[in-house]
C-alpha cells in the first residue's frame, strides 16, 4: 500500500508541474532568423551617385533583444505595412552602417550580394533609433543581388519567401516535332564541326 501511495503522489506532482505547460497550448514557432553578414556589393548616394563608405556587420542587439525577437518585430511591422508575410521568414538579420559611425545625409542605395536562388525577398525592414521598423524600397537582381534604398542605417531584416522547387519532370514534347535540331554526321577532321 505504501508503494501505491508513493507512486500516486509522484504522478500527481508530475501532472501538477506539467499543467501550466499544457494550459498555454503548444508554443508557436517563431520566425526563422539567423545572423548573416552578407557581402557588400557597394553603396552610392541616391541623388548624386557618389560612392558612400558603408559596412555590413553582425547586428548590435539592445538589452533583452534576441535575433528571434528582432525578427518577430520586423515581421509584425511588415504585416502592418501590408506585406504578405504568410509564406515569408526572417532569413537574414544584419547591420548596415557608415564606416565612420555617422548617418547618411540623404538616401543611400546599398547593394547586398546574396546567394543566388536563396528565395524571393518579400520585404526589407530596417529599424529606426526609436525601435520602430520601416519598409525599405529594394530591387532584386537576377544575379542574387538586392539593391536597398536606406534613409538611415541600422539593423536590417530580410523577409524571404522560400525558393520554389524546379519541376521533377520535363514537359512532354509533341511526337510530330523532332527532338533535336542539331545535325548529326561525321565531324570534319580540319574544323571539328559536324556536317
Amino acid at each position: 500500500m505504501k508503494k501505491f501511495i508513493s507512486v500516486l503522489v509522484v504522478a500527481v506532482m508530475v501532472l501538477a508541474l506539467a499543467a501550466p505547460a499544457f494550459a498555454d497550448g503548444p508554443s508557436p514557432a517563431g520566425p526563422a532568423a539567423e545572423i548573416v553578414v552578407p557581402e557588400l556589393g557597394g553603396a552610392v548616394d541616391a541623388a548624386t551617385g557618389a560612392k558612400v563608405d558603408v559596412v555590413v556587420s553582425q547586428p548590435e542587439l539592445a538589452a533583452g533583444e534576441t535575433v528571434e525577437s528582432v525578427a518577430a518585430d520586423a515581421t509584425a511591422a511588415a504585416e502592418a505595412a501590408g506585406v504578405d508575410v504568410a509564406e515569408a521568414v526572417a532569413a537574414e538579420v544584419f547591420d548596415v552602417s557608415m564606416s565612420d559611425g555617422s548617418q547618411p545625409d540623404g538616401s543611400v542605395k546599398v547593394t547586398i550580394v546574396r546567394e543566388k536562388g536563396s528565395g524571393e525577398i518579400a520585404a526589407v525592414m530596417y529599424q529606426a533609433e526609436d525601435g520602430s521598423w520601416d519598409k525599405a524600397d529594394f530591387i532584386e537582381g537576377d544575379d542574387g543581388t538586392v539593391t536597398i534604398t536606406f534613409e538611415h542605417f541600422c539593423t536590417v531584416v530580410l523577409l524571404v519567401k522560400a525558393p520554389e522547387e524546379a519541376p521533377d519532370v520535363k514537359p512532354d514534347t509533341p511526337s510530330d516535332t523532332p527532338s533535336s535540331t542539331t545535325p548529326s554526321g561525321p565531324a570534319s577532321p580540319q574544323t571539328g564541326y559536324i556536317f
